[in-house]
């Protein structure tokens, strides 16, 4: 019934004596001691890892006295124990009431629309756990009252070893209160009710663009009363352009270019310079942080990322992108995927870290962000490369945020979400745009 069990006899006074073990599976049977009170303890974990532990005092000892000590154990009962004494011998005999069975047990991690249930399955001794016959059930919890309505979690629990036993279960609705169970052999176990609610789907700061302000010829995607509070959320490269009154990226206003309210984010690549010999061509940008500064006429440092602590599993939106061809060639990464003379691309990428602070960015140093690396970053999605064309109208944006390391909570952590227009090849045609309406985090 226990994994083990250790019996131990000892003086209630300090010092007085050393104390006396018996341990499960041993062979000592007799100890002595000096005429003292004794406690007597016995302790045991059984097969589902639990462990149970009873304290008994013994007063009045005399010397040249002969104790034995019994120790019984029940499945079930209140814990209490009973002791009889035999005057003759002194021998104690204990009830000692602990589960020695092996007992189910299930958490739930839940997201927005999914949760990830975990199930401790001990197995008796001897036998093998069958993962074809634990079976994951969950209702709402309006339905607490109606035994029929728990639901069968479609797959098969996968063995994480040590009689722990996982599945995901998808399609829930966010912000709402479930509750889950775990069975085994068509109901001969079952655990208790565990009780959950998934998150809410977060809708994004100004995630429809309705909202700018303009300061000193500078296009902000923020209200004015959070610009001048410093709570902006979204920001872009037109601080740096705004030397030659450049913005790449602006509002529109227009049935043609708004997906729903009255505006839409406009990202417009366009050359920001003198006469076409000195300066740089920008790109239409869109970012969650803070741009910092310019650096010589080709660089920028910028700060990735604004506070999130919700958990996104895919950004939710609508998008509009005309492309052109490319006939402004600088320096381009090794590998590029856009090439001269041919159809430059937008990119649109969402990250989720657990770091305690923004990323610094400094383009002429080369120093970026590590996505594929960084322990720090434990989610990612981007647009497929085969959806960075040409949209001809708004096109819905369903972008799946990869997990890369589970996390059951992020608490502090910083959303790195970005648009971009012609971020490889540097282009030069101002016939290119995007046009972005976000709606929600899921």
């Amino acid at each position: 019934a226990f994994t083990s069990a250790t019996a131990t006899i000892k003086s209630l006074e300090e010092g007085k004596a050393d104390q006396l073990a018996f341990t499960m599976g041993g062979t000592q049977s007799v100890g002595y001691f000096p005429v003292t009170d004794l406690v007597a303890n016995i302790a045991v974990k059984n097969k589902s890892g639990q462990s149970h532990n009873q304290d008994n005092e013994i007063k009045d000892v005399q010397a040249r006295d002969h104790y034995i000590f019994n120790y019984s154990v029940a499945e079930s009962g209140t814990g209490s124990f009973e002791i009889s004494v035999d005057a003759a011998t002194r021998t104690y005999t204990y009830d000692f009431t602990v589960p020695t069975k092996a007992t189910l047990a299930v958490s739930a991690n839940a997201w927005s629309t999914f949760a990830f249930l975990e199930a401790t399955v001990p197995a008796a001794t001897g036998a093998a756990i069958d993962p074809s016959l634990i079976e994951f059930q969950y209702r709402l919890a309006s339905e607490k009252d109606d035994e029929k309505a728990w639901r069968k979690v479609e797959g098969t629990a996968t063995d994480a070893g040590e009689g722990v036993y996982k599945l995901t279960l998808k399609g829930l609705t966010p912000a709402t209160a479930y509750q889950c169970r775990v069975s085994y052999n068509d109901g001969a176990s079952i655990s208790s009710n565990v009780p959950f609610t998934t998150e809410a789907a977060t809708a994004l700061y100004n995630g429809g663009f309705e909202e700018w302000y303009q300061a000193s010829g500078v296009w902000y995607a923020v209200a004015e009363g959070d610009y001048n509070g410093g709570n902006a959320f979204w920001d872009s490269g037109n601080k740096g352009a705004s030397a030659m009154s450049k913005n790449p990226t602006s509002p529109e206003e227009g049935t043609e270019f708004v997906h729903g309210g009255k505006k839409s984010a406009k990202l417009q690549s366009q050359y920001v310079g003198l006469g076409g010999f000195l300066g740089q061509f920008a790109a239409g940008n869109l970012y969650t942080g803070h741009f910092v500064n310019v650096i010589g006429m080709s660089g920028a440092e910028i700060q990735f990322g604004s506070p999130f602590t919700d958990r996104p599993t895919q950004l939710h939106g609508f998008f509009q992108y005309t492309a052109g061809t490319v006939d402004y060639y600088g320096d381009v990464p090794e590998g590029a995927l856009v090439q001269d003379g041919g159809t430059d691309m937008n990119s649109i990428y969402i990250a989720l870290s657990d770091a305690n602070a923004p990323y610094d960015v400094n383009t002429s140093e080369k120093k970026f962000i590590d996505f594929d690396n960084d322990p720090n970053i434990i989610a990612y999605g981007e647009l497929p490369v085969s959806e960075c064309v040409t949209t001809n109208g708004w096109k819905e944006l369903k972008q799946l945020v990869k997990m890369i390391r589970d996390k059951s909570a992020v608490r502090n952590g910083f959303m790195i979400l970005m648009s971009f227009v012609d971020v490889e090849c540097n282009g030069q045609c101002v016939r290119r745009y995007i046009h972005l309406k976000l709606r929600r985090i899921e």
